[in-house]
């Protein structure tokens, strides 16, 4: 199901970007990232045997975090606007612990 929902979620990034809504394709890849790094953030907690690989990932996210602060912007996507907002800033919490 991993696939459908890539694709999907390709299909949807695209047209964003084909029909000129670039900040919306932007800030549902920015909210993506924020969703990846909390899981991987709790991951690293656990799973000692992909742990570097993940710091390296959390690492290189910070990086591009660093030359692109994250803006939230909230009227983009369906779901629940708090939940949004709590979820960017545990990103953050979480990026700010790597070197």
């Amino acid at each position: 199901m991993k696939n459908v929902g890539d694709a999907l979620a390709s299909k949807i990034l695209l047209t964003e970007i084909r029909e000129g809504r670039i900040s919306n394709a932007i800030e549902v890849l920015e909210f993506s990232i924020d969703c990846s790094v909390v899981v991987m953030g709790q991951a690293t907690n656990r799973d000692a045997a992909r742990q570097q690989q993940t710091v390296q990932v959390l690492q290189m996210i910070k990086q591009y975090r660093d030359k692109y602060p994250r803006e939230v912007q909230t009227n983009v996507h369906d779901s629940d606007s708090i939940e949004e907002i709590e979820t960017a800033k545990r990103a953050v919490e979480i990026l700010s612990k790597m070197p």
